[in-house]
């Protein structure tokens, strides 16, 4: 029997196993963020895009993550808002729109503009190179471009009486381009790389790290167990007979 898959297949299950429903560490809960963004004006020049993911615990093909990304189309006096859960959340990209353009943009505004009465909208967009832009963003790479937690999740001691934590930004115009900034502030704030109060900064991967770290050497013992068993496969010299 080939002992590659086998391997492959142990590691598999060791890492699903580590990442089932561990939950937050001791003393911790999680609480859900609803994030409210306010547009009162015009923004032709920017293009806004949010990137969600969500995961469920277990192996595929009833566990795993996914990934989507959804066009926003704003227009003056409109509002959207997101709740982040344990698994799942968002973030919300503003890039310039000369560089949404190399993407396809364009097109996706011209269908937009096309609904009567005019009110926001969105769009469901599969390239990958969305993804990627939003990569380049996280790692603050692309001139004028800022992103901010949209519906996310908040951890907290379990003796924290909140239930549910709301975030409300408005977008504004600045020297710079635009800003996502709290009504009661004067300052921006949520540019990108920046932790936004009451949400976090995580990407969208869905496994839990810290979680996994917290949740017990039993979790970390088996997922190094399965890595260790796959090397060793590798480095395995083969018996089969040479022709």
């Amino acid at each position: 029997m080939n002992k590659l898959p086998l391997a492959l297949l142990v590691l598999l299950v060791a890492f699903a196993t580590a990442r089932a429903d561990i939950g937050p560490p001791p003393g911790k809960k999680i609480i859900p963020v609803t994030t409210v963004v306010e547009v009162t004006d015009s923004f032709p020049d920017y293009a806004f895009f949010e990137i969600s993911w969500s995961s469920t615990p277990g192996p595929p093909p009833h566990g795993g993550a996914s990934r989507s990304v959804t066009l926003h189309f704003f227009v003056p006096g409109s509002s959207i808002k997101d709740t982040g859960a344990r698994r799942s959340g968002s973030r919300l990209y503003a890039v310039p729109t000369s560089v949404a353009e190399k993407l396809g943009w364009k097109g996706f505004a011209a269908d937009a503009a096309k609904n009567s009465p005019t009110a926001h909208s969105t769009v469901s967009a599969g390239d990958e190179q969305w993804f990627e832009l939003a990569r380049s963003i996280n790692a603050g790479e692309v001139p004028g471009a800022i992103a901010i937690p949209f519906g996310t999740t908040e951890e907290a001691p379990t003796n924290d009486t909140r239930t549910a934590i709301t975030v409300e930004y408005r977008v504004v115009r600045t020297p710079a381009g635009v800003e996502f900034v709290r009504p009661d502030e004067l300052t921006p704030t949520g540019t990108c790389g920046e932790r936004a109060e009451g949400g976090n900064t995580e990407s969208e991967s869905t496994i839990p790290w810290r979680w996994i770290v917290a949740g017990g050497a039993a979790s970390a013992a088996l997922v190094l167990g399965g890595v260790w068993f796959a090397r060793r496969q590798f480095r395995r010299p083969s018996t089969q007979p040479v022709a």
